[in-house]
């Protein structure tokens, strides 16, 4: 069942599919779309995937977590093997981590076994991307689209988690302000304000260990 918030990652991605991309990977010259996937018996709506250049040439697979799982890695295997199966193209996973209680140590970004090692194996990586340790203030200065990302950064050494989330929001804030459409700032200030009640308020225990 989709979390009270999973639609805002899906709407800040169709927002500024280019914006939220490259907050996780390094900016490209190729034509970034938001592809529509449908792997509803593995998936849930807070997946997002790109699909870069035209035609298409690779595949960006963000998986957003805010609770601890300890079958993700298995799901993040399993997306990545039926993205390439239906594509043909090289697919890279990324796991996004929007708070600490999501960080379960099976998430270390590798699942590789070999029971026969002399007649094959499994060997795959994936990104982690703790967003508790990007800076709140280098996610503000990304695309307009990817901002409410900023209330979950690290915020400025020294300040109080009041003081320095006044900042974080002042100035996002002031950014939304200008040269966006204002039933586009009013979806983004409130997927901001989402975020950052959900995830400091959601159990910190896992229901799946």
């Amino acid at each position: 069942m989709p979390l009270p918030y999973d639609a805002t990652l899906k709407d800040l991605a169709q927002i500024s599919p280019r914006g939220l991309l490259e907050i996780f990977v390094a900016p490209t010259s190729l034509p970034v779309s938001l592809l529509n996937i449908d792997l509803s018996t593995v998936t849930t709506s807070a997946d997002v995937v790109f699909g870069l250049g035209e035609p298409l040439q690779e595949i960006v697979h963000l998986d957003f977590q805010s609770g601890a799982s300890g079958t993700k890695h298995a799901d993040i295997l399993v997306y990545n093997a039926l993205l390439h199966r239906q594509f043909s193209v090289a697919v890279h996973s990324i796991v996004v981590l929007l708070r600490p209680e999501a960080a379960h140590a099976n998430l270390h970004g590798r699942v590789a076994y070999s029971p026969r090692s002399d007649r094959g194996k499994m060997d795959f990586t994936y990104e982690v991307v703790r967003l508790w340790e990007r800076s709140a203030a280098e996610l503000l200065e990304g695309d307009v689209g990817a901002l409410p990302l900023a209330v979950l950064g690290k915020l400025k050494p020294g300040d109080s988690l009041e003081a320095g989330m006044s900042d974080v929001v002042a100035r996002l804030i002031g950014r939304l302000e200008h040269g966006i459409p204002q039933n586009q700032a009013r979806r983004l200030l409130t997927a901001s304000f989402v975020r950052r009640v959900n995830y400091t308020k959601e159990p910190k225990t896992c229901a799946n260990p």
